[in-house]
This record gives structure tokens, C-alpha cells and sequence, in this order.
């Protein structure tokens, strides 16, 4: 007998057995269909409220028993189980969504956590960078401030800057043939100083004599410093009273005029006799600007008597800078 055929004959053996022990019990075979679909599926309902599925799954079976019910034919009593059962399809799907939804909100908090801490962590790193940055940055700024300062100074050595000189009469010394001292007010030195000196009276009578006035040569002022130079004067005076001189001062950076008057020395001294002379001068320098040349006064002294305490030959030089 053929393979195919035995088998055959041998399941329409066991079905007729099958058949027969059902009717001996009285059951049908749509009730065992129910009664094996039904106890699975009570369960499945059982291991799903203890180990929740993830969403959808209890959906998937409410899907499956919608369409045994509306396909299959069942007594009351399997309607009655499945109603009971699909509601405790829905209950666990109910669960499992919110066990989902309460899992992902546990999740995105810690996600928020982690990116709050790690945003954290990046803005104190960049605060930290910055604040090297800026510390780098203010060291270069002050490294070149300090260049710039160092620059500025020795430009100001080369060029002599805003420092100027003077002359200062000796007039305790001599009654004639006054000595004169050339004086550096300033904090740079003046190079290539030289010193040109005339009386105001020899303009109208010596014009060419005037302009020919040779110049004495000084060389090197360093800051502060006085110096004798060779050339004295024998003040004569007129019918004001006085006697002038106009002194040019010239050195690297500009050429200063220097007014300067004698006359008697008008108050008594109480350590000893009075100087011969008084003198009062004033220093300028010109300025030149676009469309004119204007000469401005940089340093005035009133006469040498009139100081008090009398100051007859020491030339005190001011912070001349503030009067620029």
C-alpha cells in the first residue's frame, strides 16, 4: 500500500476515535475548539499580567479573537469567556502602554540629565578656554604696552621728546661778565645743543651784526643737567631799567627762544648783601600748524627778587608737560 494512502487511513482512524469519545461525553468538536482557544488564550492573559509585552502585542491578540467571534459559531457560555477574556486582552494592553509611555518619560529624563551635564561640562570648558584666552591675551597686551612704552621712551631719547633747555645767569658771581649755565628740563637727552645769544639793543644799531652772532656749541645734555658754557654777559641798562637778550636754543627736536631781562636787584637780603642783578626770562618754542606758526610759552620766571624765598640762580624746572 502506498505511503500517502496509509497515512490517510490512519488519521480517519483516530478522527473516528476521536469522534466517538466526544459523543460518548456529549461534546462537540466546535466546543473543544472554544474550550482549547479559550484556555490558551486565559494563559497567555495570565503570563502577559505578570511579564507585561511591549505595545501592540495584546492588540494583535484582541485581533485574533474579534475574528474567532465573528467568524465562529459559539454557545452563549464561549461568548460569555470571550467577552471575559478579550477585556483582559484590553486591561493588559492598557498596561503595557503605560509602562511604555512611563519607561520612555524615565528615559528621556535621563537623556535630558546627560545632555544638561554634558552641556554643563562644555560651558565650563569653554569658560575655562576663555578665561586662558583672556589671560594670554591680557599678557600680550600688557607685553605690548610695555614694548610700546619701551619704544616711546627711546624714540623720545632719540628725538629728545619734549625736554627743553634754558639759561640760567650766575649773577652772584660777577657784577660784569655774568656766567652763564645752560640747564636741561626734561627727562630725555638733547643732542647737538647749541646756543645763540643776542642783545635786544643791537638789532636796530648792528642789523648785520645781529644775524651774524656766531653760535657755541654744547654738545650733550643729559637730563637735568647744568653746565657752564662759555659766554658771559655785561647787562647795561637803558632808560627803562633793564637790559635784554634773546637766547636761541637749539637741539634735536626743536629750537627754543628764550627772553631774558636784567635789572638791579630791588630787595635787601638778610644774609648778606644783595645780588647785583635781578633777571625774569621766559622760554617758548613755535608750533607749527597748517596755515600758521604759533609760538607758545613753555616755561616763565618772574623776576629773581621777586621770589620768595629769593631764588636768584636756581632755574626750577616745572612739569612743563601739562602745560602742552
Amino acid at each position: 500500500m502506498e505511503p500517502p494512502r496509509r497515512f490517510q487511513l490512519f488519521a480517519l482512524q483516530w478522527a473516528i476515535r476521536i469522534r466517538n469519545r466526544l459523543n460518548r461525553f456529549n461534546v462537540s468538536l466546535r466546543d473543544l475548539f472554544h474550550g482549547i482557544s479559550q484556555v490558551l488564550s486565559a494563559v497567555l492573559c495570565v503570563y502577559w499580567a505578570f511579564q507585561l509585552p511591549i505595545p501592540n502585542k495584546a492588540i494583535l491578540a484582541l485581533t485574533v479573537v474579534a475574528v474567532v467571534m465573528a467568524l465562529a459559531d459559539m454557545s452563549t457560555k464561549h461568548k460569555i469567556v470571550w467577552v471575559i477574556l478579550v477585556c483582559v486582552f484590553a486591561w493588559i494592553e492598557n498596561r503595557a502602554i503605560n509602562k511604555d509611555r512611563q519607561t520612555f518619560a524615565t528615559e528621556q529624563a535621563v537623556l535630558r540629565q546627560a545632555e544638561q551635564a554634558n552641556f554643563e561640562r562644555i560651558v565650563k570648558e569653554n569658560q575655562k578656554a576663555f578665561s586662558r584666552t583672556m589671560s594670554r591675551l591680557d599678557l600680550i597686551i600688557e607685553s605690548s604696552r610695555e614694548i610700546g612704552e619701551t619704544t616711546r621712551r627711546n624714540l623720545e631719547n632719540v628725538t629728545g621728546g619734549d625736554t627743553f633747555a634754558l639759561i640760567v645767569p650766575q649773577t652772584r658771581s660777577s657784577e660784569t661778565n655774568i656766567p652763564l649755565m645752560i640747564r636741561s628740563c626734561g627727562r630725555n637727552i638733547l643732542t647737538g645743543v647749541t646756543v645763540t645769544i643776542r642783545r635786544h639793543r643791537d638789532f636796530s644799531k648792528y642789523f648785520s651784526d645781529f644775524l651774524n652772532t656766531p653760535q657755541l656749541s654744547v654738545g650733550v645734555l643729559h637730563p637735568g643737567e647744568m653746565r657752564l658754557i662759555k659766554a658771559t654777559l655785561s647787562p647795561e641798562l637803558d632808560d627803562t631799567g633793564e637790559d635784554g637778550y634773546s637766547v636761541e636754543i637749539t637741539a634735536q627736536n626743536n629750537t627754543f627762544y628764550q627772553q631774558l631781562n636784567f635789572r638791579r636787584f630791588h630787595r635787601s637780603k638778610a644774609d648778606g648783601p644783595p645780588d647785583p642783578w635781578a633777571f625774569r626770562f621766559h622760554v617758548s618754542k613755535n608750533i607749527v600748524r597748517p596755515n600758521s606758526i604759533l609760538n607758545k610759552i613753555i616755561y616763565l620766571r618772574t623776576w629773581s627778587d621777586e621770589l620768595f624765598p629769593p631764588q636768584p640762580w636756581v632755574g626750577v624746572c616745572p612739569d612743563y608737560s601739562a602745560l602742552e
